[in-house]
């Protein structure tokens, strides 16, 4: 299901192409962290929206490519710089 993020940001204007990802929380054991994951979502539309956009992200159709559990959201402008990551939790 398609969800909003606001984000704001000198290069998060009308016209941007920002990219929205997640990146899973470590589950380390034994000096392995083999639960690591970097999820991009697909971006389907922007809007403007105060000082910056807001973004309609849509998760991965298989439930497998981001499993429940803790993750950090962020917001990647048109040069790749990241926004400071948000905590978020998907539930199953």
């Amino acid at each position: 299901m398609p969800f909003t993020v606001a984000a704001s940001g000198s290069r998060l204007v009308p016209g941007a192409s920002p990219r929205v990802a997640l990146i899973r929380l470590g589950a380390r054991t034994h000096g392995n962290d083999m639960d690591q994951r970097y999820v991009w979502l697909t971006v389907s539309g922007t809007a403007p929206s105060g000082d910056g956009l807001t973004i309609t992200a849509v998760p991965p159709a298989n439930p497998a490519a981001a499993p429940p559990g803790g993750y950090q959201l962020v917001v990647v402008d048109d040069l790749d710089s990241p926004s400071p990551g948000q905590m978020v939790r998907i539930t199953g």
